[in-house]
């Protein structure tokens, strides 16, 4: 994944509290922060400038295809409880700011409760009207739906996969039952 420098220059100045949207976060706190996450950095003489090594992480990060996780892990709320008043309110404005510059590289951050999900506004969107929606919605479906986010967040694309394909059959299964009035069970040997 890319980003343009000045999205990557922006999201660094909130990560380390360089503008009014998050609390400030000094060099060792940094580094701490970013090893949390995964990283082995030692804080000492000769480290780079906060804004610089905050950065530099970023880009680590985008090149190892670990976006996503990391806005789920920089936004959770269990870093911001304590600064404000209301739940998730400075993670809205956060990802109010950062997706003013995320959106010329066409992606947009959304927040459902404490999970984030990042957008590809380049990709084919598929819009369904609420009625249709109704008709094809069962609990099943909305299971393997979440459960496919889920997955997906946590890496398990393998999971996220199985789960695809339940929720594939799940809906052609509705399909032949509301165009032949029953379902045909085909046994693969």
């Amino acid at each position: 994944m890319e980003l343009r420098e000045k999205t990557i220059k922006v999201i660094a100045e909130t990560i380390s509290g360089d503008n009014d949207l998050s609390f400030y976060r000094s060099g060792y706190t940094l580094v701490d922060f970013f090893n949390e996450f995964g990283f082995n950095d030692t804080y000492g003489r000769g480290f780079p400038s906060r804004w610089q090594y905050t950065e530099d992480k970023l880009r680590e990060i985008l090149a190892q295809e670990r976006f996503l996780e990391f806005i789920n892990y920089s936004l959770d709320e269990s870093l911001y409880f304590e600064n404000h008043e209301k739940e998730y309110s400075t993670q809205d404005l956060i990802i109010e700011h950062w997706n003013k510059y995320l959106k010329f590289d066409k992606y947009e951050i959304l927040r459902e409760e404490n999970k984030y999900k990042l957008k590809d506004l380049q990709a084919a969107q598929i819009i369904i009207k609420e009625e249709k929606l109704n008709v094809l919605s069962t609990e099943f479906l909305n299971q393997q739906i979440l459960k496919c986010d889920n997955k997906i967040l946590n890496n398990d694309y393998d999971g996220a996969i199985t789960n695809a394909r339940s929720l594939v059959e799940e809906v052609l299964l509705s399909v032949e039952e509301k165009t032949i009035g029953k379902r045909e069970k085909i046994l693969v040997i």
